[in-house]
């Protein structure tokens, strides 16, 4: 995978986080800000998806191909399911949902990462 990806990713799902907390705290329903801001930290997993997936193709080596295949296919899982949670229930909570499936995202990056490198 390309770091450059993975900072993508990292940036926008850190960048969701935060602001869904802070909406959280400011007592804010969501807004079309938060939308496409799960819009980008989405695209950024797609891309680093299709990336690490045509690395697999071409022979990288990981010592468990099903382990990374199972982050890969749930990482792109995770903010679609949070959007729908959040927009089935529009509460002040919303927000939060989608921090939280930002936050996800963060952590199956850094252990996707970690699985990618080989040292897991």
């Amino acid at each position: 995978m390309h770091s450059a990806l993975i900072w993508a990713v990292s940036v926008s799902a850190l960048v969701l986080l935060v602001t869904g907390v802070v909406m959280t705290a400011l007592s804010r329903m969501h807004d079309t800000t938060l939308l496409l801001m799960a819009a980008l930290v989405e695209v950024t997993v797609i891309g680093m998806s299709l990336i690490a997936a045509i690395e697999l193709a071409r022979g990288h080596e990981v010592r468990s191909v099903a382990t990374v295949i199972g982050y890969l296919i749930g990482n792109l899982l995770i903010m679609p399911a949070a959007v729908l949670w959040g927009w089935a229930e529009r509460t002040r909570w919303t927000p939060a949902v989608l921090a939280l499936g930002a936050l996800t995202v963060l952590a199956m990056v850094v252990r996707l990462t970690t699985l990618w490198a080989g040292r897991a």
